[in-house]
This record gives structure tokens, sequence and C-alpha cells, in this order.
């Protein structure tokens, strides 16, 4: 299995960095994206005040993991961290060890394979149905 840790933040004593710290002391020889983000979940939605996240983040989870070959797995996203108590912290990494201690467990995200179109980039069409794979 490819799993990749993204770590974005320098500063040592970030929730990031404890996050970071988390991870590789779980899985020494593996992976995972995982991210703050400041703001909460009803903000990063359709019709939220800053889009879906799932929009934001389909560059690098397709365009880069998936189209590189990685099995992309579901980021861990830990909302409004700036703003909450470390008891609430606390609970985000309690969350974040859990999802690492299943990461065996949890169904990749599906991802458009290059098998999935002609050398021109166009979708392929399906022979099953009426429909392209592209349009998953």
């Amino acid at each position: 299995m490819n799993v990749l840790i993204v770590f974005a933040h320098n500063e040592p004593q970030s929730f990031n960095a404890a996050m970071k710290t988390l991870a590789v002391e779980e899985f020494e020889a593996q992976a995972m994206l995982a991210m703050t983000i400041g703001g909460q979940p009803h903000m990063l939605t359709d019709g939220g005040i800053h889009g879906e996240l799932d929009d934001m983040l389909r560059p690098i989870l397709r365009g880069t993991l998936a189209y590189t070959g990685m099995t992309v797995l579901p980021p861990f996203v830990a909302h409004h961290v700036p703003y909450i108590k470390p008891a609430q912290r606390a609970e985000l990494l309690e969350q974040y060890r859990q999802r690492l201690r299943q990461i065996d467990s949890l169904v990749p995200l599906q991802c458009p394979s290059m098998d999935d179109f002609d050398d021109m980039l166009h979708p392929l069409k399906r022979a099953d149905a009426d429909q392209t794979v592209a349009a998953r």
C-alpha cells in the first residue's frame, strides 16, 4: 500500500506537527495525507462560503497522487483547529489515532485510471453501459 504524509507546517509546536508525529509513531513504514483547516465543516460544502473541500482537493488527490499510481485513501481533516479548546484538540488526535490504526480497512477513493482513457485522453466507452467511465 502506498500512502503519503503531507506535512506543510514547519512549526514544531503546531497541531500539524502533533498529527505528523502521531502518524510516524503508529506507522513507521507508511504515511497518510492529513490536514488541519481553520474552517468549520459547514463552511466547506456546496453552498458554503469556501465551497466543497472535495473540489479543492481533487487536483491533489486525482491529479497528483492517483495519477502517479498511488492508492488514494480518504484524507483526514481536522476542522476549526485554531479556534477549539485543548480538550477538543485531544479528541481530534484520538480520532486521527483511530484512523491510522484502521488504515488497512479504509476503502480507497475511486479515481480514474489511465486505462479508462484512449491515447488522446478521451474517455473510453464502457462495453456494458452507454456511459463513459470518466463520468464516475
